[in-house]
């Protein structure tokens, strides 16, 4: 009882902060009450009198029946996409959408065959939220508009059916060309599965062509529709959907184009870190191409001092030589305060700049640290640690991993595979012993899988140097 009263708790504190979540289910409720209002009530017999009681229990309970639905309906979401959910407004992105897909439904209704596939809500909550959200989503909608619309079971189970399969051949796609298939499919197994119902008698052969004309024509709309307001959506409610992920990979981005040209050793630096960080995030299901962009923006605060930073100190001096040490290792701090601030300029999401934010943690800068003990400088050691954030995701620590594990590799005087796989062994523990990925979500499982997933990509990276060491060994 304690766990659903937290739950529900949780959720009123979140209605009050994000006010327009709770003001579009209302708005959502109204909606559907409207139509409720103008629905013929079924099945009215006897007199006036008993018309009109008739009449109003039938749309207080089709009322009450809504309510239910919807309240489990943001339950299920809720105990099942907590995190996600509860992100900002994307309970109002939901119910804007169903309100529309409902809504638009309901006018069509004439066009019965056509509106049971035309589920363009479903196929965009699959490119906004995930497929997942949107399989729920997809039920939920489809058994709303069942009570609405007054459909047979085999009416309601040819939408719910199809486009939940659907949805799960194409899931989270990054090529458009996919959603458009995704209507294909709507249509296909729509039509497949009318015809069984036809032959097991549920529904009538005639106008079985017409029929099947409409069920595709419903499919192929709402894919048409999703991908033509995708971006819409994305920018409204500042959603990172893959197709956006792609474009941000680009290297004529503003900012990664001049990360190549100013900073060409962050830049390489960058790029690996985004094939390790890719490869972890693929072993261990997360999110692989989050982790991949977001690796190439992580360093970008870089971009205000390059030569700073060793990476890009092809053949010069190194200008830390000439510094003091309380000065050099503010201009090490700064490249994440300078990333964010170039991020915000740039408009990059909020979930890359994440990546900037806590690619470092609150990690120590030991090597300064070190030498201002050695030049008898009493200062907290918290002076020498970065001000960001713990990673708070796998895929924002994987990057930090990653990030550590590349300079550390790239170090190396002698290349061999065990002493690979121990250098980033100590990585990984020294983050662990560090506490800086108690909110990162990744097991100690997960720990093992990402340090063997590293060590075979510097095997392969390495593998000529490696050969060659040894061959002068001989």
């Amino acid at each position: 009882m304690k766990k659903y009263f937290f739950k529900s708790n949780e959720l009123v504190k979140h209605f009050s902060n994000y006010k327009l979540n709770l003001f579009m289910i209302i708005l959502y409720l109204i909606g559907i009450f409207s139509i409720i209002a103008g629905l013929k009530s079924p099945n009215i017999i006897g007199s006036s009198y008993n018309y009109i009681n008739n009449i109003l229990i039938n749309k207080t309970f089709i009322s009450l029946l809504i309510l239910i639905i919807t309240g489990v309906f943001i339950y299920l979401l809720y105990d099942n996409f907590r995190n996600l959910i509860l992100k900002r407004n994307n309970i109002a992105l939901i119910f804007i959408i169903l309100t529309l897909n409902i809504v638009l439904n309901y006018l069509l209704r004439d066009y019965r065959m056509f509106i049971l596939t035309f589920s363009f809500g479903a196929v965009l909550i699959s490119q906004l939220l995930g497929y997942k959200i949107a399989l729920i989503t997809n039920i939920f909608m489809n058994l709303t508009l069942a009570i609405l619309l007054n459909w047979n079971i085999s009416q309601f189970i040819i939408p719910a059916l199809s486009i939940s399969i659907a949805l799960m051949f194409t899931k989270e796609t990054a090529q458009r060309s996919k959603v458009i298939l995704c209507g294909l499919q709507i249509g296909i197994f729509s039509a497949i599965i009318y015809t069984f119902f036809i032959l097991s008698g549920f529904e009538s052969r005639i106008g079985y062509r017409i029929a099947i004309i409409e069920l595709f024509l419903g499919g192929i709309a709402s894919a048409v529709i999703a991908l033509g307001t995708l971006p819409v959506w994305e920018k409204l409610f500042g959603i990172l959907t893959q197709f956006r992920l792609i474009e941000l990979s680009n290297p004529n981005q503003p900012l990664l184009k001049r990360l190549s040209m100013e900073a060409a050793g962050t830049y390489q630096h960058s790029i690996l870190v985004g094939n390790l960080s890719e490869a972890a995030c693929d072993a261990i299901g997360a999110n692989s191409l989050l982790a991949r962009v977001g690796s190439y923006y992580h360093d970008i605060g870089k971009l205000k001092r390059p030569l700073m930073f060793k990476e890009n100190q092809f053949g010069i001096e190194n200008p830390h030589d000439k510094l003091k040490v309380l000065q050099s290792l503010d201009i090490i701090l700064s490249h994440r305060d300078d990333g964010i601030s170039l991020a915000n300029e740039y408009k990059l999401p909020r979930e890359i700049v994440e990546f900037i934010d806590e690619h470092h943690g609150t990690t120590l800068v030991a090597y300064f640290y070190n030498k201002a003990k050695e030049e008898r400088l009493s200062l907290p050691e918290e002076r020498f640690r970065y001000k960001g954030r713990k990673p708070q995701s796998k895929e924002t620590a994987i990057v930090m991993l990653a990030d550590s594990s590349e300079a550390a590799v790239r170090s190396i005087d002698k290349i061999e595979e065990e002493i690979i796989s121990k250098t980033i062994g100590n990585i990984i523990k020294s983050k662990l012993e560090d506490n800086q990925l108690n909110d990162s979500h990744l097991t100690i499982k997960d720990l093992s899988v990402i340090q063997e997933v590293f060590t075979n990509y510097f095997k392969g990276v390495y593998h000529q140097r490696i050969e060659y060491e040894k061959k002068l060994g001989e």
